[in-house]
């Protein structure tokens, strides 16, 4: 092989491997498949800049909680120096000192910011999987927006062909003088008007395209979309719809899962934590303490507070301290004290009122909540059930349509009724067929919404938990 050749192979191993590191929009489209919406809404998980930057903050708030659980680790640290005075008659003096701490056991007062911590971290939880959700409840109205613009756009097509075969033969028909002018110009303006509206759905599909696109990280010219077989998008993710009087099963599973409400309860219990803290600090502070003096100069000393926290010392120096070295100067001493503040003019008994008040306040909004979320899921299954009917009301008045069009289509042929009565069937099937394909699509947007409002649009459709 020669050089020309084996340079060409190179690139194209080169490109190839460029396009994947750096087209990745295209390597989902360029398989040829049909984007469902588990995918996107998994795609859009990962790629969303917003959800990327709440990945963040939570990331933030779980570094917060780790850092306060340092409190319960052992410390060292320690210092080294060197100094000289102009009295001294020595080279100078070298000092050092270590010290250690560590938490024995967990005070009340530790316990309780250790609680603190974690309740934060779990608020942060809440509120990035609140945001999550609706993200992508956003996506996945959108994926349906599309789906359903392009149905639109099928009927519309499929009648505007029809049009154009009925004004083909009302033209054979006004050169033969069967037909006149005005019925001639009736058929061409309602396949005018048809055109135009197939041009506006059209330019929504782009738009609709382009939003969508940008949330799944898709080529918006590469983006084809696979459309759920009958909508049944609620049974497939083992939410069983059942009578309305018997609703509590995803009640309570919308209270288990909704962050609003969850929050509600964490804020309360929050506000329990803190008031516990406040009421710590009144405890009065005992500490033990002892220090051993060493003839060299040399020191160690440790003390163990209320808060079982154990710090010891040791001091090191090359400082000559003694005039006689052989004299015995070691020494020791023990000290025991407590601390207690008898008053604090009341800020103390202030701030654990505003604590309890808080906390009252947050099971009041929860209770409130939850009879709201109770009535905002047993409307949704109302809506549900109901466009389930108008469902079936509407395919049956499509077969209608279609009939009665057919109908007035042979009996124009015949010349029994006018151009306007045939336009008239034909727009009467033309609503019929957007009436059914706007309820199937309402349909499955009522159950997105459902999903949204029990916060299980990630869970059942991406974790499948």
């Amino acid at each position: 092989m020669n050089k020309l050749g084996m340079t060409a192979i190179i690139m194209t191993i080169v490109l190839s491997i460029g396009g994947i590191l750096f087209f990745p929009r295209l390597t989902f489209a360029a398989k040829g498949n049909k984007l469902e919406l588990e995918t996107a809404l998994a795609r859009a998980e990962k790629s969303d800049d917003e959800l990327e930057a709440a990945r963040h903050q939570l990331e933030a708030a779980k570094q917060r909680k780790l850092s306060s659980e340092t409190i319960l680790n052992p410390k060292i640290e320690g210092e080294m120096g060197w100094q000289k005075s102009e009295k001294g008659e020595s080279e100078g003096e070298l000092a050092g000192t270590i010290n250690y701490s560590n938490i024995l056991a967990e005070s009340r007062t530790i316990s309780t910011q250790l609680d603190i911590a974690e309740l934060s971290y779990e608020k942060a939880r809440l509120n990035y999987r609140e945001n999550r959700n609706e993200i992508l409840q956003v996506v996945a109205e959108k994926y349906y927006s599309l789906l359903e613009i392009k149905e639109q756009i099928a009927s519309q097509e499929q009648r505007i062909t029809q049009l154009e075969s009925l004004y083909q033969e009302a033209e054979e028909q006004y050169e033969d003088d069967m037909l006149t002018e005005a019925g001639l110009l009736e058929i061409e303006f309602e396949l005018e008007t048809a055109q135009q509206h197939l041009k506006k759905l059209e330019d929504r599909a782009r738009t609709e395209r382009k939003l969508l696109s940008r949330r799944v990280d898709i080529d918006p010219n590469q983006l084809e979309l696979k459309s759920p077989e009958n909508f049944s998008l609620i049974e497939e993710m083992n939410l069983k719809l059942k009578d309305l009087e018997d609703s509590s099963e995803l009640i309570q599973k919308a209270l288990n899962y909704r962050s609003d409400f969850q929050n509600q309860l964490l804020a309360a219990r929050l506000a329990e934590k803190e008031a516990k803290y406040i009421s710590s600090q009144k405890d009065p502070d005992l500490i033990l303490s002892g220090e051993y003096n060493f003839n060299d100069g040399s020191r160690g000393q440790a003390s163990l507070d209320s808060n079982y926290e154990l710090s010891m010392q040791g001091h090191l120096t090359t400082e000559d301290v003694l005039e006689d070295p052989f004299e015995e100067k070691n020494d020791w001493e023990i000290t025991a004290g407590i601390s207690y503040e008898f008053s604090d003019g009341g800020r103390r008994k202030a701030d654990i009122a505003e604590a309890d008040a808080e906390e009252k306040e947050h099971e009041i909004r929860a209770d409130y909540l939850a009879e709201s979320i109770e009535i905002e899921i047993e409307s949704l299954l109302y809506d549900i059930s109901r466009h389930r009917t108008d469902v079936e009301i509407a395919a049956t008045n499509l077969e209608r349509a279609e009939l009665e069009y057919n109908s007035a289509l042979t009996r124009w042929q015949k010349e029994a009724i006018t151009e306007s009565e045939l336009l008239a069937a034909r727009s009467l099937l033309a609503e019929a067929e957007m009436e059914k394909i706007n309820l199937e699509y309402e349909l499955g947007r009522k159950k997105i919404e459902l999903l949204g409002a029990m916060q299980k649009i990630y869970s059942d459709l991406i974790s499948k938990n």
